[in-house]
């Protein structure tokens, strides 16, 4: 039974040493192997301990950040995969494609606050990027809608003390008016970015119409049932 564990043990241990042994392009040619088999996930892996090994040696290879976080989002490890395309944003490179990868790695690992900032940020420097137009005409009326929705729900409070309780129907009428028009202007940059964007026309009748603008609510109540 001994010689059995130290024959296993030795064996380990040579395991280890042979591990140790590669280099980082070791790694690199590993991990552009898997990724011609699109095995992302080893890929990544292969590329990130390659960084690392690099990093400890003093070496910044900007372009196998880029592939690091690619292999990554492809293999759906999406908070990972924005920090290493925060990382090429910060060292130029493919810097458009990068924005637009860690703006969506965020929104895809449900990170609402850094999808947010990392959207702003990308597309106040590429306002024309078609995916970046997209991102945000969907962001700027979730943020719309967020507002319409609180307001409707003010109003359906409103209406069951509208003989009940005057003054506080007035309150609430308030308020809601308030919520209509913030959701205002995130709807219309929303129509200047993707004026397809689905229930958009709805949406802009309803404010309008709880603004008490007759006439806009009609004018995009029309639009919404072509």
């Amino acid at each position: 039974m001994k010689r059995i564990f130290l024959l296993m043990l030795s064996v380990l241990s040579l395991s280890v040493m042979a591990q140790d042994n590669k280099t980082a392009d070791d790694y690199v040619a590993e991990g552009s192997d898997a990724y011609r088999s699109k095995d992302y996930k080893s890929a990544f892996t292969a590329f990130e301990t390659a960084l690392q090994m690099k990093k400890q040696a003093g070496v910044t290879d900007t372009v196998l950040y880029y592939n690091t976080g690619y292999c990554a989002y492809k293999s759906n490890q999406f908070e990972k995969a924005s920090t290493y395309f925060e990382k090429s944003v910060e060292l130029g490179y493919k810097t458009e494609l990068s924005y637009v990868f860690a703006t969506n790695s965020y929104r895809k690992a449900n990170n609402d606050e850094k999808f947010a900032t990392s959207l702003t940020a990308a597309f106040e420097k590429y306002p024309k990027n078609k995916t970046l137009v997209m991102l945000m005409a969907t962001h700027q009326f979730k943020l719309g809608l967020n507002h319409y929705n609180k307001a409707s729900e003010i109003v359906a409070e409103a209406a069951k003390i509208n003989e009940t309780e005057p003054d506080r129907f007035k309150t609430l009428m308030s308020q809601a008016q308030g919520e209509y028009n913030l959701a205002l202007p995130y709807l219309l940059k929303t129509y200047d970015l993707n004026p397809k964007t689905k229930n958009l026309f709805e949406a802009l009748s309803g404010v309008y119409e709880g603004l008490n603008n007759k006439e806009e609510a009609v004018k995009w109540k029309a639009l919404a049932e072509k």
